[in-house]
């Protein structure tokens, strides 16, 4: 996505498929961004991202012997939690197992739970579903990634508590968005 400096909505800048992952580079002109990026099913290659022509190349290869692996197919899932919000995660299923078969499963929850599970290569990921399982992902309430009401969701965290901050020592001071110092018992 391009966001312009003006305002207005962003606009679609040509690079999807692939999530990017560590440092942008660019070139001295600025043309040109350097990354790496992946898939669920490709590991992370040098990708140059011409920002004109909005194509990106990969320009690497740095593991070739990926093409001869069977890997497993993933796909992102969905659900309602309890309280009534979406949830959702990536299942990865083993490569020739059909839908709604019974599968033994792994689940591996990101860390965090300041992360989120995103579609790029995972060496451990591709590894169950070679052996014949089922991984399931799941981005639980609380993780980053779907907004700041979905990040707070576990923290007992609300917008009006997140905009000051306060130590448990008496003699500091809180500060707060409005940029008034208050008293640490606010």
């Amino acid at each position: 996505m391009r966001f312009t400096l003006a305002g207005g909505p962003p606009q679609d800048a040509g690079f999807s498929g692939r999530a990017i992952s560590g440092a942008l580079l660019a070139d001295a002109a600025g043309r040109r961004l350097a990354f790496l990026s992946s898939t669920p099913r490709e590991p992370q290659e040098v990708t140059v991202f011409d920002l004109g022509a909005r194509r990106a190349d990969v320009v690497s290869k740095l593991n070739p012997q990926v093409a001869g692996w069977t890997l497993g197919e993933t796909q992102v899932v969905r659900w309602k939690c309890p309280e009534g919000g979406e949830l959702e995660g990536l299942l990865t299923r083993p490569a020739g197992s059909a839908a709604g078969a019974a599968t033994a499963l792994v689940v591996m929850p990101h860390g965090g739970p300041d992360d989120v599970t995103q579609q790029t290569w995972s060496s451990q990921v591709q590894l169950f579903a070679s052996r014949g399982y089922a991984v399931f992902r799941p981005n639980y309430r609380g993780g980053t990634g779907y907004g700041f009401d979905f990040y707070a969701a576990n923290r007992n965290r609300s917008r009006a508590a997140s905009t000051r901050w306060s130590r448990a020592d008496s003699r500091t001071r809180t500060c707060s968005s409005s940029g008034a110092g208050r008293g640490a018992d606010t």
